[in-house]
Protein backbone atom coordinates (compact mmCIF):
# COMPACT_ATOMS: atom_id res chain seq x y z
CA UNK A 1 0.00 0.00 0.00
CA UNK A 2 1.26 3.34 -1.10
CA UNK A 3 -0.04 6.88 0.30
CA UNK A 4 -0.28 9.98 -1.30
CA UNK A 5 0.15 13.01 0.71
CA UNK A 6 -1.07 16.67 -0.97
CA UNK A 7 -1.50 19.83 0.45
CA UNK A 8 -3.51 22.72 -1.72
CA UNK A 9 -2.77 26.33 -1.34
CA UNK A 10 -4.32 26.80 1.63
CA UNK A 11 -2.81 24.46 3.62
CA UNK A 12 -5.14 21.67 3.75
CA UNK A 13 -3.81 18.10 3.46
CA UNK A 14 -5.15 15.29 1.44
CA UNK A 15 -3.90 11.54 1.78
CA UNK A 16 -4.88 8.74 -0.96
CA UNK A 17 -4.06 5.68 0.02
CA UNK A 18 -3.04 3.60 -3.22
CA UNK A 19 -3.17 -0.30 -2.95
CA UNK A 20 -0.38 -2.01 -5.34
CA UNK A 21 -1.86 -5.16 -6.78
CA UNK A 22 0.91 -8.12 -7.35
CA UNK A 23 2.80 -8.30 -10.65
CA UNK A 24 1.41 -9.96 -13.39
CA UNK A 25 2.91 -13.90 -12.94
CA UNK A 26 2.05 -17.12 -15.23
CA UNK A 27 1.17 -19.55 -12.74
CA UNK A 28 2.42 -23.06 -14.36
CA UNK A 29 1.49 -26.06 -12.89
CA UNK A 30 4.10 -27.83 -15.25
CA UNK A 31 6.65 -26.23 -17.70
CA UNK A 32 7.69 -28.94 -19.38
CA UNK A 33 6.10 -31.21 -21.78
CA UNK A 34 6.65 -33.74 -24.71
CA UNK A 35 6.11 -32.85 -28.55
CA UNK A 36 2.63 -32.27 -29.20
CA UNK A 37 1.70 -32.16 -25.75
CA UNK A 38 -0.66 -29.91 -23.99
CA UNK A 39 -0.23 -27.53 -20.81
CA UNK A 40 -2.93 -24.98 -19.61
CA UNK A 41 -1.83 -22.12 -17.88
CA UNK A 42 -3.32 -19.24 -15.86
CA UNK A 43 -2.58 -15.29 -15.01
CA UNK A 44 -2.33 -13.85 -12.14
CA UNK A 45 -1.72 -10.34 -10.53
CA UNK A 46 -1.20 -6.86 -12.73
CA UNK A 47 -4.45 -5.71 -13.47
CA UNK A 48 -6.35 -8.34 -13.20
CA UNK A 49 -8.31 -8.65 -16.29
CA UNK A 50 -7.68 -8.40 -20.61
CA UNK A 51 -4.93 -11.20 -20.24
CA UNK A 52 -3.63 -11.92 -24.20
CA UNK A 53 -1.60 -14.94 -24.66
CA UNK A 54 1.09 -15.46 -26.98
CA UNK A 55 4.28 -17.78 -28.08
CA UNK A 56 6.93 -15.63 -27.80
CA UNK A 57 9.27 -17.94 -29.18
CA UNK A 58 7.80 -20.75 -30.99
CA UNK A 59 10.99 -22.91 -31.16
CA UNK A 60 8.91 -26.49 -31.66
CA UNK A 61 5.90 -25.14 -34.11
CA UNK A 62 3.42 -25.01 -31.24
CA UNK A 63 0.52 -23.07 -30.65
CA UNK A 64 -1.50 -20.82 -27.69
CA UNK A 65 -5.36 -20.41 -28.11
CA UNK A 66 -6.64 -19.22 -25.16
CA UNK A 67 -4.19 -20.27 -22.32
CA UNK A 68 -3.92 -23.50 -23.54
CA UNK A 69 -0.66 -24.34 -25.16
CA UNK A 70 0.31 -27.21 -27.42
CA UNK A 71 3.79 -28.02 -28.23
CA UNK A 72 4.50 -28.83 -31.76
CA UNK A 73 6.31 -31.72 -33.14
CA UNK A 74 9.81 -30.50 -32.88
CA UNK A 75 11.42 -31.80 -29.82
CA UNK A 76 14.46 -30.93 -27.63
CA UNK A 77 13.48 -26.81 -27.75
CA UNK A 78 12.60 -24.22 -25.35
CA UNK A 79 9.55 -22.51 -26.49
CA UNK A 80 8.64 -19.44 -24.03
CA UNK A 81 5.02 -18.48 -23.18
CA UNK A 82 3.80 -14.67 -22.93
CA UNK A 83 0.93 -12.91 -21.17
CA UNK A 84 0.16 -9.64 -21.31
CA UNK A 85 -2.61 -7.57 -19.21
CA UNK A 86 -5.08 -4.79 -20.03
CA UNK A 87 -2.03 -2.40 -18.87
CA UNK A 88 0.51 -3.73 -20.86
CA UNK A 89 2.25 -5.43 -17.88
CA UNK A 90 4.04 -9.02 -19.34
CA UNK A 91 5.02 -12.10 -18.29
CA UNK A 92 6.65 -15.16 -19.51
CA UNK A 93 7.21 -18.89 -18.69
CA UNK A 94 9.88 -21.15 -20.38
CA UNK A 95 8.42 -24.90 -21.50
CA UNK A 96 10.84 -27.27 -22.22
CA UNK A 97 9.79 -29.52 -25.00
CA UNK A 98 11.19 -32.94 -24.70
CA UNK A 99 13.08 -35.55 -27.27
CA UNK A 100 11.31 -36.25 -30.80
CA UNK A 101 10.76 -39.60 -31.47
CA UNK A 102 13.44 -41.76 -32.45
CA UNK A 103 14.19 -44.84 -34.02
CA UNK A 104 16.95 -47.70 -32.90
CA UNK A 105 18.81 -48.79 -34.93
CA UNK A 106 18.86 -45.74 -37.11
CA UNK A 107 20.88 -47.12 -40.21
CA UNK A 108 20.31 -50.62 -40.97
CA UNK A 109 20.52 -52.99 -44.08
CA UNK A 110 19.70 -56.46 -43.96
CA UNK A 111 19.31 -59.59 -46.07
CA UNK A 112 15.80 -60.98 -47.74
CA UNK A 113 14.37 -62.50 -45.15
CA UNK A 114 16.80 -60.87 -42.84
CA UNK A 115 15.02 -59.53 -39.90
CA UNK A 116 15.83 -57.06 -37.13
CA UNK A 117 14.19 -55.99 -33.62
CA UNK A 118 13.14 -52.16 -33.70
CA UNK A 119 12.80 -49.86 -30.77
CA UNK A 120 11.33 -46.66 -30.58
CA UNK A 121 11.80 -43.87 -27.50
CA UNK A 122 11.04 -40.31 -26.83
CA UNK A 123 7.54 -38.33 -27.61
CA UNK A 124 5.16 -39.56 -25.43
CA UNK A 125 7.09 -42.90 -24.62
CA UNK A 126 3.90 -44.40 -24.97
CA UNK A 127 1.13 -46.22 -27.52
CA UNK A 128 4.24 -46.89 -29.79
CA UNK A 129 3.00 -48.34 -33.22
CA UNK A 130 5.11 -49.41 -36.07
CA UNK A 131 4.31 -49.66 -40.07
CA UNK A 132 5.93 -50.47 -42.99
CA UNK A 133 6.25 -49.25 -46.28
CA UNK A 134 7.14 -52.49 -47.84
CA UNK A 135 9.14 -53.15 -51.20
CA UNK A 136 10.45 -56.46 -50.35
CA UNK A 137 7.30 -58.36 -49.32
CA UNK A 138 8.27 -58.09 -45.75
CA UNK A 139 6.50 -57.75 -42.11
CA UNK A 140 6.60 -55.82 -39.00
CA UNK A 141 4.21 -56.95 -35.69
CA UNK A 142 2.97 -53.48 -34.85
CA UNK A 143 3.42 -53.21 -31.70
CA UNK A 144 6.53 -54.85 -31.03
CA UNK A 145 8.66 -53.41 -34.09
CA UNK A 146 10.11 -56.44 -34.74
CA UNK A 147 10.70 -56.61 -38.57
CA UNK A 148 11.28 -59.35 -41.06
CA UNK A 149 12.58 -58.48 -44.98
CA UNK A 150 10.53 -60.14 -47.65
CA UNK A 151 12.28 -62.20 -50.53
CA UNK A 152 13.02 -58.88 -52.94
CA UNK A 153 16.34 -57.93 -52.68
CA UNK A 154 17.74 -54.63 -53.54
CA UNK A 155 14.96 -52.38 -52.11
CA UNK A 156 14.45 -50.35 -49.26
CA UNK A 157 11.84 -51.16 -47.09
CA UNK A 158 10.69 -47.51 -44.72
CA UNK A 159 10.18 -48.42 -40.56
CA UNK A 160 7.59 -45.53 -39.42
CA UNK A 161 6.69 -45.70 -35.87
CA UNK A 162 3.79 -43.32 -33.96
CA UNK A 163 3.60 -42.32 -30.52
CA UNK A 164 0.50 -41.82 -28.81
CA UNK A 165 0.07 -38.40 -29.42
CA UNK A 166 0.79 -38.83 -33.40
CA UNK A 167 4.43 -37.72 -33.30
CA UNK A 168 6.59 -39.93 -35.65
CA UNK A 169 9.56 -40.89 -36.88
CA UNK A 170 10.85 -43.13 -39.89
CA UNK A 171 14.35 -45.11 -40.99
CA UNK A 172 15.19 -47.08 -43.92
CA UNK A 173 15.91 -50.70 -44.03
CA UNK A 174 17.97 -51.00 -46.88
CA UNK A 175 17.55 -55.32 -48.10
CA UNK A 176 20.30 -56.07 -49.98
CA UNK A 177 20.51 -58.19 -53.03
CA UNK A 178 18.61 -61.47 -53.70
CA UNK A 179 21.06 -64.36 -53.79
CA UNK A 180 21.94 -65.55 -57.39
CA UNK A 181 24.18 -68.08 -59.02
CA UNK A 182 26.40 -67.06 -62.05
CA UNK A 183 26.31 -67.41 -64.41
CA UNK A 184 22.56 -67.42 -64.92
CA UNK A 185 23.00 -70.48 -68.28
CA UNK A 186 25.85 -72.01 -67.80
CA UNK A 187 26.96 -74.44 -70.83
CA UNK A 188 29.52 -76.91 -70.26
CA UNK A 189 31.86 -78.41 -73.74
Amino acid sequence: VDEVRVVDALGSPFVATITVTAPLAIVAPQRATTPRGTLNFMAQGGSGTGFTWALATNASGGSITGSVYVAGATGSVTDVVQVTDSLGNVATVDVTVGPAVTIMPSTISVTPRGSQAFTAMGGTNTGFTWTLVNRSGGTIEPFTGQYTAGPTGAVTDVVGVRDSLGNTATVDVLVSSSLTITPASPRTP
